[in-house]
Order: structure tokens, then sequence, then C-alpha cells
């Protein structure tokens, strides 16, 4: 009785989901037989009657027909997705279209701005747009004054502008902080008194204009530029945080400005044009202004690629061959970053999704751009704090230098790995992508491609974790081994070393090996490859280098328990 219920149950609601003609057509012909056997119409009355009169082999063999053909009809749609291929010329296509409509709409742009202009100006009306502006200037002045009050409250910063507190590093990075802090304490009590303004005193068709007005022309371009004050500190060289002449100081501040107020006059035209009955689909003025802000990046980072590059380089005198190179593509590479995001938001704006084209409109190809173009100058900046911030030199002598040197390198790898993290994250914020939501699916190739990256960078810094132990026990060690001393010594009269000097690289060599191929297999488990043969070819490959290389194992082992005993030292 209970079955027979359950059944009722479950074909009342498959009777609400309709089985498409395909998946009829591919079931036997005993379900078929059952399924023609349904009432029309399929009421729960009906239902009821013709369970009672059925069998409970038919009730199973109708309930499985219906919900097979449910779950085909459902399953249907999904596989009708194009190739990847096909998806590249069709989004190809579609951005080629959407260009030539821009460069078609463009003899209309003067005429619908000033349409715009006109219903801006209608819907308020002379009186109307008075107050208004009334109201943004007023309210303006007031939240400037409470600024202003707000950073003289928290002291007269400009204080140490001509002591000597900042002749070192941490002198010069606490003014800059506690000048930027200051800056921006001053912007949030801005912020805030506008908001308690826009909620007094303008309506909500008059908030629709003045919001994005004073925060995308207003507040985005001053907090950029306290932003590069921070950073360029244009007018004072020995505050510099970074490797760069005035000339090109300033030069970036100046555009960096600038660059500010263009994208957000961009994204404030667009939301003035929507508010206003004239559509970006209409005129297509955000194609040619942001096609414009991408242009602007590409002029700076070709003009200033001299300072850029110099920027980049730094002033730390243990630089690689790779940062090397990374300091002389940046420039490249700000102009590649600009190029790609410019295609992709022209793909996101020919695909036509609403979600994604309203991110567009919010910045998120700004903001993502910002991130992508500060991830080589993070690399730079951690840099240039490893080489304050670590530890002095273990010992003396040359091994103690290259331990110190690798030392610092590990410490700059492990930057670099929480800076990527840093900066992936932010850009998937922008985009309203959880990664850790994403990751935790456990179903999807992405969800474990993002699973599979997770294990990959844990593993590169517990690798380095150990390495950087291991390099300051190796420096100690190794001055130790440099010093001669008498008592220690051995019948040829060399300096004995501790068994920890030849002992350490083994390990860390180890180590290595063990941590990478374990992060592997465990990345290519999460992956779906079965890691099973691999363990077993490994253990076959283990056994016959084993057999085969008796002696060479056996040397091996022996050398390892007589470090372990310490019957030898170096230099007897």
């Amino acid at each position: 009785m209970i079955f027979r219920l359950l059944v009722v149950c479950v074909l009342s609601i498959a009777a609400l989901l309709p089985a498409s003609s395909d998946a009829q057509e591919s079931s036997g012909a005993a379900e078929m037989s059952l399924l023609e056997q349904l009432p029309e119409p399929l009421t729960q009355e009906a239902i009821h009657e013709m369970v009672a009169r059925m069998s409970d082999d038919e009730v199973r063999a109708l309930l499985l027909a219906r919900l097979d053909a449910v779950a085909q009809g459902n399953a249907g749609p999904a596989a009708e997705r194009k190739p990847l291929p096909i998806r590249i010329r069709d989004t190809a296509l579609a951005m080629g279209a959407s260009w030539w409509d821009a460069i078609a709409r463009l003899p209309n742009l003067i005429s619908a701005e000033s349409r715009a202009v006109a219903n801006f100006a209608e819907r308020f009306g002379p009186a109307g747009l008075a107050q208004l502006f009334a109201y943004i200037l007023g309210a303006l002045a007031v939240a400037l004054a409470v600024e202003w009050l707000s950073v003289r409250l928290l002291g007269r910063f400009r204080r140490i502008e001509t002591g000597t507190e900042t002749q070192d590093l941490w002198g010069a990075v606490r003014y800059l902080v506690r000048r930027f802090m200051h800056e921006l304490v001053g912007l949030i009590a801005f912020y805030v008194v506008l908001r308690i303004f826009g909620a007094l005193l303008f309506s909500e068709q008059q908030l629709a204009f003045a919001g994005p007005f004073v925060i995308y022309l207003i507040w985005i371009p001053r907090l950029g530029a306290a932003l590069s004050r921070l950073v360029l500190a244009p007018n004072r060289s020995d505050l510099r945080l970074i490797n760069v002449n005035d000339r090109w100081a300033r030069y970036l501040h100046r555009n960096l400005i600038g660059l500010f107020l263009l994208g957000g006059f961009t994204i404030f035209l667009l939301h003035f044009n929507a508010s206003n009955g004239v559509p970006n689909a209409e005129v297509r003025i955000g194609f040619w202004l942001n096609t414009a802000v991408h242009l602007y990046i590409i002029l700076i980072a070709w003009t200033a690629r001299e300072g850029l590059t110099d920027m980049m380089r730094g002033t730390d005198p243990d630089r690689t061959e790779f940062d090397e190179t990374v300091a002389r593509l940046y420039p490249k590479f700000a102009i590649a970053v600009s190029v790609v995001m410019w295609l992709v938001v022209e793909a996101i704006v020919a695909a036509g999704s609403p979600e994604m084209v309203s991110l567009v409109m919010q910045g998120a190809s700004y903001v993502t751009m910002f991130w992508l173009l500060m991830a080589p100058a993070l690399n730079t900046l951690i840099r240039g704090l490893v080489r304050h911030l670590v530890p002095p030199m273990a010992g003396e002598g040359k091994l103690a230098e290259e331990a110190h040197r690798a030392t610092k390198r590990g410490y700059i790898r492990i930057g670099r790995m929480l800076a990527a993290v840093f900066v992936i994250l932010m850009v998937a914020k922008e985009w309203d992508v959880s990664l850790i939501d994403f990751a935790g699916t456990g179903e999807s190739i992405g969800s474990k491609f993002v699973v599979a990256l997770l294990i990959l960078a844990a593993a590169y810094v517990a690798n380095e974790v150990v390495s950087l132990w291991i390099n300051r026990k190796l420096a100690r060690e190794q001055t130790a081994a440099e010093v001669p001393d008498v008592d220690s010594g051995g019948e040829g009269g060399g300096a004995g070393g501790s068994r920890l000097a030849t002992v350490l690289p083994l390990l860390r060599v180890s180590a290595s090996v063990t941590i990478a191929v374990l992060a592997i297999l465990l990345a290519l488990g999460e992956v779906g490859i079965n890691i099973t043969p691999l363990l077993a070819g490994a253990g076959v490959v283990g056994l016959a280098v084993g057999f085969g290389a008796q002696k060479l194992v056996s040397d091996i082992v022996g050398g390892i328990f007589f470090l372990i005993d310490d019957a030898f030292r170096i230099g007897e």
C-alpha cells in the first residue's frame, strides 16, 4: 500500500513534466504500452483508479518508464551545446557585427547625446535643474569642510616634511602610510556626509543623477590620486617607494589621475544615457569611450616604458634573470593586458548577457585591469620588502652569502604566490565568482581544476618553507666549516665540520622531491585521473632499480649511516 501511494505521488508530480518525443521513441514496446494506458486528463482521481487496477510489477514498470522519459527530456537540451571552435567563431562574428554597428551609429552620436541632455532637462525643468545643482554644490561644500576638519582633528601629519624621520625606509613608509590614512579618513568622511545629504535633500530622481556624478567623477578619481601619491610620491623623491625618477613619477601621477577621470566619466555617461532614454545599444558611445580608456593605457605604457622598466627593476642588487626579464617586458605586458581586456569587454557586449553587461557597466573590467597591472608591481614591492625584512645573514663567508641569497629568494617566491592568490581573488570578486564555492561543488571539471591548483600552490609554499629552514641551518653549518679549529682537525690538519653540512642538502632534495610527487599525485587524482597505475608502476620501477643497482643503493645507505654516526667530519 505504501508503495502504491508513493507511485501515486510521483506520477502526480511527473504529470506536470511532459516527456519529449525523442524520449518516448527510445522507450521499449512494453513501456510504450504502459504509457498509453495513462488516462487523459491525468488527474489524481484517475491515477488512483488506474493504480488500483494494476499489479505491483505493472506499476513499477509504468513508474520507471515515466521517470526515464522525463529524465531524458530534461537532459536533451544540454546535449545541444555547441563545440568550442563553433562558439569561438560565433563570438568573433558577433564582435565584428558589434564593431560595424558602432561605426554605423557614429553619425547619430551627437544628436542622441543632445536628446539625452534634453530629456534630462525636461524631466527636472529649469527650476529643478537649478535646485539639483545647488544641492550638489552645497553637499560638496559641506562634505569638503567635514573632510578638512576630520583631517585636522587627526593631527598635523605634515610635521615631518623637513624632519629626519624619513631618512630610512621605515620612516618613509610610516610617513606615506600615515598620510594616505589621513586622506582616506577624509575621503570616507566626505562620502558619508554626501550620503547623509543625499538621503535628506535629494529625491529618488535627483539621486539617480547626483549619486553616479559624485562617485565616478569626484570620489573615485580622488581616491586614485591618493593611491598614486602613496606609491609615486611625485613631489618627494626621498619618500618614493619605487625606483623611478622625478620626471616619470610626475608623468605617471598626472596620467593616472586622468585615467581614473576618463574611466569614471565612461561609467557615469553610460548610467546617464540609460536613465534619460538613450540606451547604449542605440548610440554605442560606451564602445568609443571604453576604447579611449584602453588606448590611453597603451599610450601611457608606451610613452613611459623607460620609467616603467626602471620601476620594475628596483634597487635590489640581487636581481635574477627573471626579474630583469619582467622589468624589460612590463610595458609590453601592460599593453597586452589593455588589448586583451578590451577584447573581453567587446566579447561580453557582443554576447549580450545582461548579467555580464551589468558587471562591465559597474567597472569590473577596469578593476580587473588595475589588479593585473599591479601584479608585476607587487613583485617589485615584495622584493623591496624582503630586502629589508629578511633576517640578517647567519655566519660569514661565501657559502653563507649564497645561503642567505637563497633564503631571500625563497621569501620572494612565497610572496609572489600569496600575491598571485590575492590578485585572483580580487578579480574573481569583481566578476561575482566565488572560487571557494566553485571549488566546493566538486562535480564540474572547473571546480576540480581549481582544487588541483590549490593543492599545487599549497605544496609550492610548503616546499619554500622547508627550503627556508634548511638554508638558514646550512648557512650556520657551512660558516662553522670554514672556521679553522685546530682541536677538531683531522690527521691532515683540516678543519672539522658538522655532518649537518652534508645531510641538509640531501634532506632538502629529498623533501622537495617528496612534496612534488605527493602534490602531483593528489592534483591528478583530484581532476579524475586514476593514480593507482602510476603508484603500481612507480613501485615496479623502484624494485627494478633496487635489484639492478644493489651496489649503488648499498653505498648510499652506508653513506647515510656514516653521516648519522658522525664517523667522518669535513676536512678529515
